[in-house]
C-alpha cells in the first residue's frame, strides 16, 4: 500500500550502490563462491541483499512487481515496517526522503538508514544545524527521511529484546501531538529489555502529551440531614373539679384551695435544633409563653400569652477546598507488556459541606388557671378550670451539605527516550522537547440542600362562662432550618512532565559526539473546581521538566 506524499525534491550527493538483480541475489558472486568452495578455499560470508523503502513504492503485488520482487531496488516498498520484515537477518533496510508513518516495531539484528534519494541514485546526511535546530516543523526537513506515530497511536519507534546490533540511522522523528483530553503520554522511541540498540543521526520531535480529565463536580445535595427541635408543650396538670373555697394568688401560676392541692398550668419552652452530628447545638428554641394569669373574676381577663417563635437554624459551614498532589514525576507500568507513564496521583478532592442547623422549636403557649367566682346571699362559690396553651411548632430540618467536587487528571507526559532495562548507544542525536499536557480542572463543589420551614403552633385551650370566652395562648412556630454548605472545589490536576531521557530500572545510555536537548516544558497545572458560594480547589502544580530523569516501574522496589 502506498503512503505518504511524492519522494522530496533535493540536492542528494551522489553514491553509488551495487545493482542487483531482481532475484536479489549477485549470481556472479554466487558463481565465484561455488568454484572456490569446489577448491576448499574458504570464502568469507556474503552481505544481506538491501531492502529498498520509498513513498513511491508498494507492499502489495502489482503485475509489474509480484511479491517476490517487493523491496527490491527495482520495486520498492511503500511503508518502512514492511522493509523492516522483508529483511535478512543482519540485514539493512534503505529508506528514501519523505514522510512515513508509524509505529515501527525494530527488529533484532536489523538497521534502517534513511536520506536516500528517489531512485537510491544519492544520498542525504542531517547536519549537525539541523540536528541542533529548534524547528519542530515537518517541512523544515524535506529531503530528509521523516516518521511519525500512526492515528491514534502514542509512540513512533519500538525496541524490545534487541540483542544483536540494530541501527537507527539519518532520521527525523516525529513524536504525535495528543489533542484529547484523557491524559495520554506521548513516546518518540521506546525500549526496552535491549542492549545492542545504536541511534545514529537522529532527530527525535516530541509531541505535546494529552491535557488531564476534568474532575467530575460534586453532587447536589438532595436530603435534610439534621432535625428540628421539637416544639414546647404545656406541663401535665392535675385538674381540680370539685368545687370549694379557693385563695386565687395574684400573679402566680396556681391556686391553693382549701384542701391543699395545686393546680398547675406552667408550660415548656421549645427544644433546640441540631447541627451537624451534633445535637441539641442547632437553632435555639423559642420560649413559652408566661403562667401568671390565675385570676379571681369572672370578667374576662386577657387571654394567656403566646410562646415567642423558635430561631432558625444557622447555614452549614463550606466544604474544604482540595488539595493539589505533591508528586510531579509519576512512575511507569507495564500493562500487557506495554510500557507507560502514569501520574500516580490526581488532584484532592474536596470536602463536603456541613449541614445546615435545624430550626429551634417554637415555645408552647401560654396556659390559663382561671377561678370563676360566683356571688349569693349566703355563700362563695369556685368553679375552676385549667386550661392549657398551645404547642409549639417543630423547628425545620437543616438541609445536608453539597459533595466534594473531585480532583482533576494529571496531564499526559512529553517523553523523547525512555529506556527500561536497556543499553543503548547514540552518535549526534538531538531531542527537541514539548510540553506535557495541561492538568485538568478540578470538579465544582455540590450545592447544599436547602432546609424545611419550621411547623406553625397550635392554638391553646379555650373556655366559655357566663358569657366570657377565655383562650390559653398559642404556641408559636419553630424555627426553619438552614441550608446546607456547598462542597469544596476539587484541586486541578498537575501538568504532565517533560522529559528528553527517561530511564527506567538498568539502564544506561553512552553517547558520542553530539547530544543536544532543547526547550520543553512541564504542562501547567490545571484550575481548581470553583461554583459560586464554595471554596475554590488548588491549583495543579507544573509538570517535571527535565533532560535526563531516573524514574520507578510500579510493582518493583
Amino acid at each position: 500500500m502506498k503512503t505518504g506524499a511524492a519522494s522530496d525534491s533535493t540536492d542528494f550527493e551522489p553514491m553509488r550502490i551495487p545493482m542487483r538483480n531482481t532475484m536479489r541475489a549477485n549470481l556472479g558472486s554466487n558463481i565465484v563462491a561455488a568454484l572456490l568452495a569446489g577448491l576448499g578455499v574458504a570464502t568469507p560470508a556474503l552481505a544481506a541483499t538491501p531492502v529498498f523503502v520509498s513513498t513511491t513504492g508498494s507492499d502489495a503485488a502489482t503485475a509489474a512487481c509480484p511479491a517476490n520482487l517487493i523491496g527490491t531496488l527495482a520495486c520498492p516498498a511503500a511503508s518502512i515496517a514492511k522493509g523492516v520484515a522483508l529483511a535478512s537477518p543482519g540485514g539493512e533496510v534503505r529508506v528514501a526522503a519523505g514522510h512515513y508513518t508509524g509505529p515501527l516495531q525494530l527488529r533484532d539484528g536489523v538497521t534502517i538508514v534513511g536520506g536516500y534519494a528517489s531512485k537510491f541514485e544519492g544520498f542525504k546526511q542531517l547536519s549537525l544545524d539541523e540536528l541542533k535546530s529548534l524547528s519542530g516543523k515537518e517541512q523544515d526537513y524535506q529531503g530528509h527521511t521523516r516518521l511519525s506515530a500512526g492515528k491514534g497511536d502514542d509512540r513512533v519507534v519500538v525496541a524490545s529484546g534487541i540483542k544483536t546490533k540494530t541501527a537507527l540511522r539519518n532520521m527525523v522523528l516525529f513524536g504525535p501531538d495528543l489533542a484529547g483530553k484523557s491524559g495520554r503520554s506521548s513516546y518518540v522511541i521506546v525500549a526496552q529489555d535491549s542492549t545492542a540498540l545504536q541511534l545514529d543521526s537522529v532527530k527525535l520531535v516530541a509531541g505535546h502529551g494529552e491535557a488531564g480529565m476534568a474532575g467530575e463536580a460534586g453532587a447536589k445535595a438532595a436530603a435534610t440531614c439534621t432535625h428540628g427541635g421539637g416544639g414546647g408543650w404545656t406541663r401535665q396538670v392535675n385538674q381540680r373539679v370539685t368545687k370549694g373555697s379557693c385563695m386565687p394568688q395574684m400573679g402566680a401560676g396556681d391556686d391553693i384551695c382549701n384542701d391543699g392541692t395545686f393546680q398547675y398550668c406552667s408550660s415548656d419552652n421549645g427544644n433546640p435544633g441540631d447541627a451537624d452530628s451534633l445535637p441539641g447545638l442547632g437553632g435555639t428554641p423559642g420560649t413559652a409563653g408566661h403562667n401568671d394569669f390565675c385570676l379571681s373574676t369572672a370578667y374576662g381577663p386577657p387571654d394567656g400569652p403566646i410562646g415567642t417563635n423558635g430561631n432558625p437554624g444557622k447555614a452549614g459551614l463550606t466544604g474544604l477546598a482540595g488539595k493539589a498532589g505533591a508528586d510531579r514525576a509519576g512512575a511507569f507500568k507495564l500493562t500487557g507488556g506495554v510500557l507507560e507513564w502514569e501520574a500516580r496521583i490526581t488532584g484532592g478532592p474536596g470536602a463536603r459541606g456541613m449541614a445546615g442547623d435545624g430550626g429551634g422549636g417554637g415555645g408552647a403557649g401560654g396556659g390559663r388557671h382561671g377561678t370563676f367566682t360566683f356571688f349569693t346571699l349566703s355563700y362563695t362559690q369556685c368553679d375552676i378550670k385549667i386550661m392549657q396553651g398551645g404547642p409549639g411548632g417543630a423547628g425545620g430540618e437543616g438541609g445536608c451539605g453539597g459533595e466534594g467536587g473531585k480532583g482533576g487528571g494529571a496531564g499526559g507526559a512529553s517523553f523523547g527516550l525512555v529506556f527500561k532495562d536497556a543499553k543503548v548507544f547514540s552518535t549526534n542525536v538531538a531531542i527537541l522537547k514539548a510540553e506535557g499536557g495541561v492538568g485538568g480542572v478540578g470538579g465544582a463543589g455540590g450545592a447544599g440542600k436547602a432546609g424545611s420551614p419550621g411547623a406553625e403552633g397550635k392554638p391553646g385551650d379555650t373556655y366559655t362562662c357566663r358569657g366570657y370566652t377565655y383562650n390559653a395562648g398559642a404556641g408559636a412556630k419553630g424555627g426553619d432550618g438552614s441550608e446546607g454548605g456547598s462542597g469544596g472545589g476539587g484541586a486541578g490536576g498537575n501538568g504532565g512532565p517533560s522529559v528528553a531521557l527517561a530511564l527506567i530500572g538498568n539502564s544506561t545510555h553512552e553517547a558520542q559526539g553530539l547530544f543536544h536537548v532543547d526547550a520543553g516544558r512541564g504542562g501547567i497545572g490545571g484550575d481548581g473546581g470553583n461554583a459560586a458560594g464554595a471554596i475554590h480547589g488548588d491549583s495543579g502544580e507544573a509538570g517535571l521538566n527535565a533532560g535526563t530523569q531516573q524514574f520507578k516501574l510500579l510493582g518493583t522496589k
